[in-house]
């Protein structure tokens, strides 16, 4: 039970701690304020599965009909943000800022074969498998951020300290099921690595290294904005440029024997069949010597301005992502999206994208009181196109700024 209660803390944790916004280092106006403190907070939660409407209401019961389930891999995804900042903003286009934030994301995947299986059965002789996928993390991070402004050229240069507080590789539970026409048979392990900043539990392993140093590593993130013309700039930025990964050593592996389930059509039609319980074996180990990266992101942005003023943006984008939780997936991303500002008082955003496997659509707006900003927003996020419509996923971003 507690290590049950111990993995749904760490993948709660990843929900209510990645934001599925392509990453641009640059706002398409100045700074509102010289000196200024800010707050930015945001987090989010999808699946391809259940309307968010239909989980939350109270008065009706929750059904889910597994034989007419049209999705091909149950995916259930959730992530998060929070960070806080100080810049010195110069009207020159200079500005330097100190930050210091805290990120996360958590996914799981159940595949098609074993929905169907759930949901349909599998009638007569056939064998399927698959494996249950578990995957997340929650990243610290401080740094500083310099931006300079060259002519028409505005860049941005962000060093970063981060330290992995919980880092879970993508694994899980292998599955196989081979069925005659009046048997079955089932097989199971499950395999899982909960890697962490600090000791989980009593390690093994060499007291004489000095495994309570933190697993701090060192990345770069940059970026550019070129002023092509009056109505068009150019722009691109890379997150997450590694220079120094993070060592973790304390490692939790949680590990199962094969299971096996054989029976009969008989049996199983009957209920006279006593299903094993896996034994799972928990071990902690203080030399893991496991290497871990942010996720790297790369991304290419036009912003249009058909009144060169500003007051309206249009802005595409195209990259990429590898995402270090799941092996360094690639995942390709894209996005657009529309701005209206009005005399640095008022600006509104609507944008939609596919960005790092979910599907966003996205609206924001800010207020600017000149000694105080308020920035809010919400997203409908799914793991497909079209279900985005349907609320099975959300997302609440809020940022506050103070100065003068």
């Amino acid at each position: 039970m507690k290590k049950t209660a111990m993995i749904c803390s760490i993948l709660l944790m990843g929900i209510v701690s990645l934001s599925a916004e392509i990453p641009v280092e640059f706002s398409t106006g100045e700074p509102h304020r010289m000196l200024e403190f800010g707050v930015d907070a945001e987090a989010y939660a999808a699946n391809n599965l259940l309307r968010l409407g239909d989980i939350f209401n109270v008065h009706k019961t929750l059904t889910i009909d597994l034989v007419n389930v049209n999705v091909r891999e149950l995916i259930v995804a959730g992530g998060g943000e929070a960070d806080v900042f100080f810049s010195l903003n110069l009207r020159n286009g200079y500005g330097i800022s100190v930050f210091a934030g805290l990120d996360g994301t958590v996914y799981g995947t159940v595949p098609e074969s074993l929905m169907r299986l759930l949901g349909r059965g599998n009638a007569g002789s056939g064998s399927l498998d698959g494996n249950l996928n578990i995957g997340g993390s929650v990243f610290a991070e401080a740094g500083i951020k310099g931006t300079g402004r060259f002519n028409r050229l505005r860049l941005a240069v962000k060093p970063s300290v981060f330290m992995p507080v919980i880092f879970i590789p993508a694994s899980g539970a292998d599955y196989s099921v081979s069925t005659t026409e009046d048997a079955i048979n089932a097989h199971g392990l499950f395999d899982l690595d909960i890697y962490s900043a600090y000791a989980l539990g009593e390690e093994s392993g060499s007291s004489s290294r000095d495994n309570d140093t933190l697993p701090l590593g060192f990345d770069i993130s940059a970026g550019a904005e070129y002023a092509l013309l009056p109505t068009l700039d150019l722009g691109a930025s890379i997150s997450h440029l590694p220079l120094v990964p993070a060592r973790m050593s304390h490692r939790m592996h949680i590990s199962s024997g094969e299971f096996t389930i054989t029976s009969t059509l008989d049996e199983l039609t009957a209920g006279d069949i006593d299903l094993p319980e896996p034994e799972f074996v928990t071990s902690y180990d203080s030399n893991a010597d496991f290497y871990v990266l942010r996720p790297f992101r790369l991304n290419a942005y036009i912003n249009y301005k058909p009144d060169a003023a500003g007051l309206f943006v249009i802005r595409p984008s195209l990259g990429f992502s590898l995402l270090s939780i799941d092996n360094y997936a690639p995942c390709f991303n894209a996005g657009i999206e529309g701005q209206v500002n009005v005399l640095k008082i008022f600006s509104i955003a609507l944008s939609a994208g596919y960005v790092e496997r979910i599907w966003a659509y996205n609206f924001r707006f800010m207020l600017n009181f000149h000694v105080a900003e308020m920035l809010f927003g919400v997203s409908l996020r799914e793991t497909g196109f079209a279900n985005a419509f349907d609320a099975r996923g959300l997302g609440v971003s809020l940022g506050l700024r103070f100065g003068y």
